[in-house]
């Protein structure tokens, strides 16, 4: 090899070294799949990486070498500027309009150390998303101290999952009314908040009867997703991740569950996938105006 090639060849592997320390936001900037840098990834970097001195950050700066720490490749989340509108009666499952929003929404709590996880994510990247919380698991009471400054910053917002998770479908009016009702004390005890007027039922499930008893207790919005984790029991990180790259697109409710660990070693795949797409993560009081 001449001296020339030597270079050349040298080069292009300081180049790649950039790329494999964490430039995948930036790498996104110059047309390459910036899922490649995370590990488990299907998608591989292009051996035509653009020359490291032309890498830059989203706000301009360049890109050195050597990163000092990978989360500072991601960068910070915005946050949401936009016009709110009013609250929808009725079921929502994706965000209205075209624009580049994405709704993460959490259910349960069933694992103290996962809610602690999402609420570490949450504070280390400005990131926004809403618990829909089920008021029976000591996780929440665990968390508390956290839990209450990133609501009152805003970053999460707290939701009715019930108390303790029963097929609203399946039981009697009155049950319902209690469950519904159980979890909004715990809420107003906590967080001095009120979870109205959007609320999850367990597993999904809705009829009728169940609407209108839940709109008679102040909760007229089920609030349902188009897209999941698939992560309500123990699952693999290559499961999250693939339905995690599946299912973050623009105006998508997306749900997951704070029940087991494993979603809390996907966070920084799930943070880039949201910056390589442009996604603006946002609770639903970022995009609705509720009347409270």
């Amino acid at each position: 090899m001449d001296r020339r090639s030597f270079l050349a060849t040298l080069i292009s592997g300081v180049a790649l070294a950039a790329v494999g320390g964490g430039a995948g936001y930036a790498l996104g900037r110059e047309g390459l799949d910036p899922l490649a840098l995370v590990p488990g990834s299907d998608a591989m970097p292009s051996t035509t990486a653009t020359p490291a001195p032309t890498l830059v950050y989203p706000d301009g700066r360049p890109v050195p070498t050597v990163l000092p720490q990978a989360q500072e490749v991601f960068g910070q989340f915005a946050v949401p500027r936009t016009a709110r509108i009013r609250v929808p009666s009725g079921e929502i499952s994706a965000l209205p309009g075209n624009g580049n929003r994405l709704a993460l929404t959490v259910d349960d709590g069933a694992s103290a150390e996962t809610i602690k996880g999402y609420c570490d994510f949450v504070e280390r990247t400005n990131f926004r998303m809403t618990f829909f919380i089920t008021s029976q698991y000591d996780g929440w009471d665990q968390n508390m101290k956290q839990l209450r400054k990133l609501v009152d910053r805003g970053n999460i917002q707290i939701a009715n999952h019930t108390t303790t998770h029963k097929d609203l479908t399946a039981v009697s009016s009155s049950t319902v009314a209690d469950q519904l009702a159980g979890c909004e004390r715990y809420i107003k005890n906590n967080f001095g908040i009120t979870g109205h007027p959007y609320f999850r039922p367990p597993f999904g499930r809705i009829n009728d009867n169940v609407a209108h008893v839940a709109a008679n207790q102040g909760y007229s919005t089920p609030v349902l997703w188009y897209g999941s984790f698939g992560d309500a029991g123990r699952v693999s990180y290559a499961s999250i991740r693939s339905l995690a790259r599946r299912w973050l697109q623009a105006e998508h409710i997306v749900i997951g569950h704070a029940n087991f660990p494993p979603v809390t070693h996907c966070f920084d795949y799930i943070q880039n996938i949201l910056h390589a797409r442009k996604l603006q993560p946002v609770t639903l009081d970022d995009v609705y105006q509720r009347n409270i």
